[in-house]
């Protein structure tokens, strides 16, 4: 009878053992992952960019990212599960497009986001042609933009391009005072700077400072004879000169200005001694001064 008695004990304490081993079929299942914040691209550096995104319930993280469509050939994994996920992807190439998807996965499935990207940034001295070709095709306040970016920086390589940009740039959007501004810093971080004396030079003639740039634009002409504005070659030294025979008639020094003229024009027949040459296409005028400026407006719109 003892015997029965053990054995008909240790069967039940097996019977409640097993019990306690099932899964109550009240429990709810876990939640499918679901994105309640979708995946996005944030803090793109020029060598690294975050992924971040949430999801419903807890999942890992992955993301799988490559730069050409659907062919992924990195990854980076958070194993630990998580409802807020941040996947930080090293060692980027800047200026470059990469395309990823992300995947959040737990023991009741696996969601994964349709394919998205982002561009890297530039670097420092790729950001310099950059803004150079956005002046180049017009788009002056996005070049602005991004020349006081690199000006923010601080780095002396790029200091003296980037403030010659922005003189150039805020010249075109007729902000003088600005455009003054950048072209003096320019001038003192690089010396002998032609193409921002040029630039100084056109503007200081704008606001009738005519001295100054008497000055800027002869330092031009002295250091390169033949000067070609490398971002808009319709600006040489023609209009320098003709800049200068301006300057110079309103400076009342009417000998300098002609002998500017001459350089461009010299066939324009004028002589300050013969009233009988003072005359500009065909229209005879009264007095030298007034067919010498005639001279220089006409050259202003043919250059």
């Amino acid at each position: 009878m003892r015997h029965l008695w053990i054995m008909t004990l240790a069967i039940a304490f097996g019977m409640m053992s097993g019990c306690g081993d099932s899964t109550d079929p009240g429990d709810p299942p876990l939640p499918k992952p679901e994105f309640i914040v979708a995946p996005t691209a944030t803090n793109v550096q020029v060598s690294f960019a975050d992924i971040t995104w949430e999801t419903n319930t807890p999942t890992t993280g992955e993301v799988r990212y490559g730069t050409s469509s659907n062919d992924y050939t990195l990854d980076s994994k958070r194993e630990q599960e998580s409802t807020l996920h941040s996947v930080r992807l090293f060692g980027l190439n800047s200026n470059t497009t990469y395309y990823y998807q992300v995947e959040s996965k737990n023991s009741s499935g696996t969601l994964v986001s349709e394919e998205l990207q982002f561009t890297t940034t530039r670097t420092l001295a790729e950001m310099v042609p950059f803004a150079w070709s956005l002046y180049e095709s017009g788009q002056t306040a996005e070049a602005i933009a991004i020349f006081l970016d690199i000006t923010s920086r601080q780095t002396s390589a790029f200091l003296s391009d980037a403030y010659n940009g922005l003189g150039w740039s805020y010249a075109a959007q007729d902000s003088m005072q600005k455009s003054i501004h950048y072209f003096d810093l320019a001038v003192s971080a690089r010396t002998l700077f032609t193409e921002a004396h040029a630039g100084r030079g056109f503007v200081r003639l704008a606001l009738k400072d005519y001295s100054g740039a008497i000055d800027d634009l002869t330092n031009v002409l002295s250091e390169q004879a033949d000067f070609v504005f490398s971002h808009d070659s319709s600006i040489d030294f023609r209009d320098v000169s003709v800049a200068l025979a301006e300057a110079y008639f309103f400076r009342q020094n009417l000998e300098q200005a002609q002998m500017f003229i001459n350089r461009i024009a010299p066939d324009n027949g004028l002589d300050a001694n013969d009233p009988t040459s003072w005359v500009v296409d065909d229209i005879q005028y009264n007095d030298y001064t007034t067919a010498l400026l005639i001279w220089i407006e006409k050259l202003k719109s043919m250059i």
